[in-house]
């Protein structure tokens, strides 16, 4: 995954025509898909939390695709999604499970003509990490890269912020160990934006 991440970075930006236009970081907190399933129990005993709260780092460039009348860009993201706690209380076990994701995303970006608003979509790849901490056991770890796709809007209320809407779709993001279901992200999730330009 590290050198997937630098080969893109690399791509965007020291190729001869790459002279940064955007630069920036984003926050987003939202919901996602949740369905954990710690040692085999049934998982309706388990507290679950959907919420995920995640920071970003993107950079994106001019594009000329012509896909549309207005402006267009080209752009590369990656960040850190932190997923909130599941946990699993029984009078002889307690569990908790804490699981993170690396998301590295290219997109596609159209700036509508004489607007502030613009959409994107784009594909990628993540990588979770899950691990569940089980009273009186060692604690049991997994990671797992998945594929994933992601849509979004964003209105520009100057030349520094923007705040914005994005919708995200894991593919296969369910993370086993031993015949075990530690963590599975799943499926859809969504989150309201907010990022600021450099």
């Amino acid at each position: 995954m590290k050198k997937v991440i630098v080969a893109v970075i690399g791509l965007l930006c020291f190729t001869p025509t790459a002279f940064a236009y955007n630069w920036g970081v984003g926050l987003h907190g939202g919901v996602s898909q949740n369905d954990p399933d710690y040692i085999g129990i049934v998982d309706k005993l388990v507290s679950k939390n959907y919420g995920v709260f995640g920071i970003e780092g993107f950079y994106e460039r001019n594009a000329s695709f012509e896909l549309s009348d207005g402006e267009e860009f080209l752009g590369i993201k990656i960040g850190i999604d932190l997923y909130g706690k599941n946990k699993l209380k029984l009078p002889s076990v307690q569990a908790t499970e804490n699981t993170y994701a690396i998301p590295l995303t290219i997109y596609y970006k159209n700036n509508l003509e004489s607007e502030n608003i613009s959409s994107f979509i784009g594909i990628g790849l993540t990588q979770i990490n899950s691990e569940v901490k089980i009273s009186g056991a060692e604690n049991i770890s997994k990671t797992k890269i998945f594929p994933h796709i992601a849509v979004g809007a964003e209105y520009r209320l100057n030349w520094l912020v923007a705040l914005g809407v994005e919708i995200k779709y894991n593919f296969d993001a369910e993370v086993k160990k031993n015949g075990n279901v530690l963590s599975d992200r799943s499926g859809i999730g969504g989150a309201v934006t907010a990022r600021f330009y450099f």
